[in-house]
């Protein structure tokens, strides 16, 4: 979370009125931390909390932007399938998407002639906010 505006600032509210605002908000947070470049890091224990801040423009009368951190919300996972060789990525996907990957890489080796070839090794891009156990 970041100030919209230069006008006024989130860091100059007191910490139990932020507190006060983002559970009226969201409900109870994990953790809120001050970064150093003034931005305020939220982490939330559900889908719902997270739409909910998403929604937030004001807060205690400061304008406020919100934005899904951009690391921080994707996990990485490999897998081992023979039969996805020879599959197109887009399909791989649409049949992954229920278990929320956002994106598949596949990795390749290089051969003694110089070319790529690709293994049966797949790099998996995952939403957080769902436990991954089985694909």
């Amino acid at each position: 979370m970041q100030d919209a505006e230069n006008d006024t600032s989130i860091t100059t509210l007191s910490s139990f009125i932020l507190e006060k605002a983002l559970k009226a908000a969201a409900g109870n947070l994990k953790t809120v931390k001050h970064l150093k470049k003034g931005d305020i890091l939220l982490e939330v224990s559900s889908e719902v909390q997270s739409r909910c801040l998403l929604k937030l423009n004001n807060l205690v009368g400061c304008p406020v932007l919100v934005t899904s951190h951009r690391t921080m919300n994707i996990s990485k996972g490999v897998i081992r399938c023979k039969d996805l060789l020879n599959c197109e990525k887009e399909e791989i996907l649409l049949k992954l998407q229920t278990q929320s990957v956002k994106d598949i890489y596949n990795i390749s080796v290089k051969t003694d002639s110089g070319d790529r070839r690709n293994t049966n090794t797949f790099t998996l891009l995952l939403s957080t906010f769902q436990q991954h156990r089985n694909f």
